[in-house]
C-alpha cells in the first residue's frame, strides 16, 4: 500500500509529492508557518519555519 499524507486542518484529499513544496510555500506566505501532516498509515509530520529556516519534526 502506498502511502498518502493529507495536512492537518486542511482539504481532506492527500498532497501530491510534486504539489507539497509549493503548497508549504503558500501557506507561509499566508501566514501560517507551521504546518502538520497527517499521513494515512497515521504518522505525524511538522513542518515550522520563522521564514529564514525551517524545522520538520516526526
Amino acid at each position: 500500500m502506498i502511502e498518502s499524507w493529507v495536512i492537518d486542518g486542511g482539504i481532506t484529499v492527500p498532497v501530491l509529492s510534486e504539489m507539497v513544496l509549493q503548497t508549504l510555500r503558500a501557506r507561509i506566505a499566508d501566514g501560517l508557518p507551521e504546518t502538520w501532516l497527517t499521513s494515512s498509515s497515521g504518522r505525524s509530520l511538522a513542518f515550522v519555519t520563522n521564514t529564514e529556516r525551517a524545522m520538520v519534526c516526526c
